[in-house]
C-alpha cells in the first residue's frame, strides 16, 4: 500500500460490509512508483475455509489521461478568455478611428461635390458602416464569450439592407 492506513481500512470495511466495491486505492509497484487502481473485494467459502476473493484494476494511465485532459481543458479555457479580452479591447481600439472616418465622411458629403466624388463617398460610407457592424458583431462574440451580452430589439429595413448591400456590390 502506498499509504499503510488503506491496510486497516480496507480490512475494516470487508468485516464490516462483508464486501467490498470499486474502492480507490493507491498501491506501491515494485519499482516504487505508485499505481492508481480500484479493488473489489468479498468473503468466500473455499472448501470449508474462509477466504477473500480480491482483485484490482489498474486504472493509473485513465487517471493520468483524466488529468492531462482537465490541464488541456484549463489551457484552452484560460486562452478563450484572453482571446475574448484581446478581441474587446480591439474592437474598442478600432471602433474610434473608424468612427472619425465615418464622421468626416459625413461632414464631406455635406458639401458641394460632383456627382463621382459623391457616389465614391457614399459608398466609402456605407463600407465604413458595414465594417463598424463588423466589428460590433466581433465586439458583441466576446461579450458572449463573456456572458454579458445584452439583447436589444432594433427596427430595420430589409430593403435599405438590400439596396445598400447592391450598392457596394455593383460598383
Amino acid at each position: 500500500y502506498a499509504d499503510p492506513a488503506d491496510a486497516a481500512e480496507i480490512e475494516n470495511e470487508l468485516k464490516q460490509n462483508h464486501r467490498i466495491n470499486w474502492r480507490p486505492l493507491m498501491l506501491k509497484a515494485p519499482d516504487g512508483s505508485v499505481l492508481e487502481m480500484l479493488g473489489n473485494a468479498f468473503y468466500a467459502d473455499y472448501y470449508g475455509e474462509e477466504g477473500v476473493i480480491f482483485w484490482l484494476i489498474d486504472v493509473t494511465q485513465m487517471r493520468d489521461k483524466d488529468r492531462e485532459l482537465a490541464r488541456a481543458r484549463d489551457a484552452a479555457e484560460a486562452s478563450t478568455r484572453a482571446k475574448g479580452e484581446f478581441l474587446a479591447n480591439m474592437s474598442h481600439e478600432i471602433r474610434t478611428p473608424m468612427n472619425a472616418i465615418l464622421g468626416m465622411t459625413h461632414l464631406v458629403l455635406r458639401t458641394e461635390l460632383t456627382a463621382k466624388q459623391r457616389d465614391y463617398l457614399e459608398k466609402t460610407e456605407l463600407s465604413g458602416k458595414a465594417l463598424l457592424r463588423i466589428i460590433n458583431d466581433i465586439l458583441d462574440f466576446s461579450k458572449i464569450e463573456a456572458g454579458k451580452l445584452e439583447m436589444e430589439i432594433v427596427p430595420f429595413s430589409v430593403a435599405e439592407v438590400v439596396r445598400d448591400v447592391a450598392s457596394t456590390v455593383n460598383n
